[in-house]
């Protein structure tokens, strides 16, 4: 009997002894009723004896024989990853499993699938040597039979994170290593399937389709195959003949071919399949396996560079995906690939590029059931394992040998997926006066298989919904006039508010596709796509004529109205207290900020700027109905430059806020240009009219919608790994940061740029990871004219605030 050689770790030549050869993804039982049960497989998922060394010098030599105990070894739950600690040194894990096969395994022939293991492995089973593999993400699979005893099984596998080829496989750097996915035996009957090769072909013209199917068995019997459609009627049937080779040779070739008229055709808009099932029977007729998989009919091709899909030009829109769990590495498991995938759709991704090794079967299944197109980055070996284990699966179009692929990219956070899902949305609506065009960007399906519907809102709250009849084939474009109904009502409400003298509102015309009914992916009423036109009002200077008093002192200037007292210190910071219904809404005096996270050091003199502007100077102007008080700040930059903030207080508490900054030669741009408030955290409520719901920016407003949105401070503070500035809103009307009683302070302008989280721009930058952030003890409101602004020029930036 062969004897391990640990050489073959250290030898660059050899990848394997003894691994069965790949075959296809599919999944046999003994017969269609046991269903998720399958009598056929065992999981050895769980527990398991485990013993972990620096390297080969600290291993406990001899685990593997079946006299030796591991009973009292420390244990592991697979599948997982182990971490390293120790970069520079070959660490070393030993794994073992008791066992006792099931009573309808045991006299039978019995293999071994290993799903996923990081590094190079040797198995043992009963102290017999069973064979060694080096490809990590690829399942491997060994013969068990002859090693099998009744009663219990010792299984014993030993992984080496480091071996000669593990630089061929791209995973020198990975920190990880070990058993991380399942691991499970499967039983073979002797006439079985053990590889389905599904070759759908479509007509030139689609009307029809030549399915082959060939298939690599062992025993003499034959395949009945039933093609079904998603009604399960049936559409095709055969029976294909299966011959005995020599010796009971694994490897005999059958092959069986039929058409299918008038196929549903499967792209990622309309994910149409057709299951397959293949019923397997032995010599004398009976039943030894079934198995089924999804057909789907598609004809995809380049024409002059121009991706063909059905017929039709197709676009990529999609994202680059990893197997990867933030606690769990690459251990996922179905229900977190589904949460992808689902995720994906929802935000009008319809592709996915997956890594440098081979995803889990869910993956590729779900792709198919779901629709999206898979472009895999194949790196084929010499017996061409990861083609044979996905190469039934219509989702996947390109088969990219380590080639660049181009289409859109993107990433996942809140903000990035709207602004994701927004640029991906295929229809998009362009407004004129009083009609709007909309352009159907999918490839094969008509815009009347969403609800549509015109609503109509004022100042941010939706007044009027009018469902309309919306129908534009696919890759064309109509032009609609907006509802009568909807321009009636704005007409009314402009009238009535020009009777009464009344403030003239902001309206705001949203054409809005949802889904119809519930669907894989989201539940009706979702939202697929979107346009929005906003009839913007003139934002005027602020006015008011309530009284108010002025009390100069030694030290400070006070001005109290009815409800709010506001302390101006005639020097240091300037504002210092703003007092309003009785409670203090500062925490500690407003500043001039002019810095955000990240920036690179050829910034760093507007970081200097925001952390050591002083007051410089004030100024007093009383005027008949308010009062300004102007502060000039000294900034020290090099060259030195200066701003002024001038703080215009009116007699019902609310105080404009200007602040103006001359350029200074010599000086790169600036990252922000406005106001830092801290305030207590208490106030930990922010509600705003703008653009939302997730956070915007200048670059990415129009995936924005106009409304008012409201949310926890705390809930602003996205879950970066490395801390930076995620809050930022566009667009802001007005905002409010209250506390739980519903106290504290409005902030509004004209279209502001606003921001509250905990924590300031400094203390964000000061953190390298998410957790090394302080505690909890401010609310930081950022009020600014617009993130990176040119220093060259001057600038004006003017809003307001009051406390409620």
């Amino acid at each position: 009997m062969k004897k391990f050689d640990y050489a073959i770790v250290k030898d660059s030549k050899t990848n394997q002894e003894n691994r069965l050869p790949a075959y296809s993804d599919h999944v046999c039982m003994p017969n269609w009723f046991e269903g998720e049960y399958n009598s056929f497989r065992m999981s050895l998922d769980g527990l398991w004896k485990f013993s972990y060394a620096k390297n080969m010098e600290l291993v406990v030599v001899g685990f593997e024989e079946e006299e030796y105990s591991c009973k009292e070894w420390d244990e592991d739950c697979l599948p997982t990853y182990i971490p390293i600690e120790d970069y520079d040194v070959n660490p070393v894990a030993s794994y073992v499993k008791y066992f006792t096969l099931p009573v309808n395994m045991r006299g039978e022939r019995v293999c071994i699938s290993f799903q996923g293991v990081e590094g190079g492995f040797a198995v043992w089973l009963n102290g017999n040597y069973v064979g060694y593999s080096e490809n990590a993400m690829e399942p491997t699979e060994f013969e068990l039979t002859p090693f099998l005893q009744d009663g219990e099984n010792k299984l014993a596998v030993r992984v080496w994170k480091w071996t000669a080829g593990c630089w061929n496989e791209d995973h020198e750097d990975s920190l990880v290593f070990g058993i991380f996915r399942s691991v499970y035996l499967y039983m073979v009957p002797e006439t079985h399937l053990w590889d389905v090769q599904i070759i759908p072909e479509l007509s030139e013209d689609l009307s029809e389709a030549t399915l082959t199917i060939i298939t690599t068995s062992c025993g003499k019997g034959e395949v009945e195959i039933r093609l079904l459609d998603d009604a399960m009627q049936e559409v095709l049937a055969g029976v294909m003949a299966l011959e005995e080779g020599e010796e009971g040779s694994d490897g005999i070739q059958s092959g069986i071919a039929g058409m299918v008229y008038e196929p549903k055709l499967w792209s990622a808009e309309e994910p149409n399949l057709y299951i397959l099932q293949l019923e397997v029977r032995d010599e004398y007729g009976d039943l030894t396996e079934v198995t089924s998989q999804y057909v789907g009919f598609r004809r995809f091709e380049m024409q002059d560079g121009v991706m063909i899909l059905n017929g039709k030009p197709i676009t990529f829109k999609g994202i680059n995906r990893h197997a990867f769990n933030t606690d769990t590495e690459c251990v996922l498991n179905r229900e977190e690939t589904v949460k992808d995938i689902v995720t994906m759709k929802q935000n009008n991704i319809n592709a996915v590029c997956t890594s440098s090794y081979r995803d889990d079967s869910d993956t590729y299944e779900l792709c198919d059931e779901y629709g999206l197109y898979m472009i895999v980055e194949n790196r084929l070996d010499e017996e061409n394992r990861w083609y044979q284990s996905y190469k039934n699966h219509p989702c996947i179009m390109i088969l990219s040998e380590e080639a660049d692929i181009c289409y859109e990219t993107g990433c996942g956070s809140l903000a990035k997926l709207q602004e994701i899902k927004y640029n991906y949305q295929n229809i998009t609506v362009e407004f004129a006066e009083k009609t709007f065009t909309v352009s159907n960007k999918h490839s094969f399906i008509n815009t009347d298989v969403y609800a549509a519907s015109v609503i109509l809102q004022k100042d941010g709250q939706s007044i009027a919904k009018v469902v309309l009849p919306i129908s534009v084939e696919p890759l064309e474009q109509k032009c609609f006039d907006i509802p009568q109904q909807i321009l009636d009502i704005m007409d009314n409400i402009k009238i009535a508010n020009a009777v009464h003298d009344g403030e003239m509102p902001e309206f705001a015309i949203t054409v809005s596709f949802t889904l119809p009914e519930d669907n894989l992916w989201a539940k009706r009423g979702h939202e697929v796509a979107f346009g929005q036109y906003v009839y913007k009002k003139e934002v005027a200077p602020y006015c008011c004529n309530e009284p108010f008093e002025v009390i100069k002192g030694r030290n400070n200037v006070l001005v109290k109205g009815n409800h709010f007292k506001a302390l101006f210190s005639n020097s240091n910071a300037g504002f210092a207290s703003y007092v309003y219904g009785g409670l203090e809404m500062f925490k500690y005096a407003p500043l001039p900020n002019f810095w955000r996270v990240p920036m690179n050091q050829h910034y760093a003199q507007w970081k200097i700027a925001s952390m050591y502007a002083t007051v410089k100077s004030q100024e007093i102007e009383e005027l008949e109905h308010s009062v300004k008080l102007i502060y000039t700040f000294f900034m020290p930059t090099n060259p030195a430059s200066g701003c002024k903030i001038i703080y215009h207080v009116f007699g019902d508490g609310t105080i404009e806020t200007t602040m103006e900054y001359n350029p200074v030669e010599g000086l790169c741009d600036m990252p922000e240009f406005g106001m830092l408030f801290k305030m207590d955290a208490g106030f930990n409520r922010l509600k705003w009219y703008g653009l939302g719901p997730e956070d915007s920016y200048t670059d990415s407003m129009c995936s924005a919608k106009l409304g008012i949105y409201e949310n926890k401070v705390a809930d602003n503070m996205a879950k970066h790994i490395i801390p930076q500035e995620c809050e930022n809103k566009c667009g802001v009307r007005y905002a409010e940061i209250t506390n739980d009683k519903g106290r504290g302070m409005r902030f509004f302008g004209d279209e502001l740029n606003f921001g509250a989280m905990p924590y300031t721009p400094h203390e964000l930058e000061n953190a390298v990871h998410i957790d090394e952030l302080p505690g909890v003890h401010n609310t930081v409101v950022r009020v600014a004219q617009q993130p990176m602004g040119e220093s060259f020029k001057k600038k004006v930036f003017t809003f307001c605030f009051r406390g409620v």
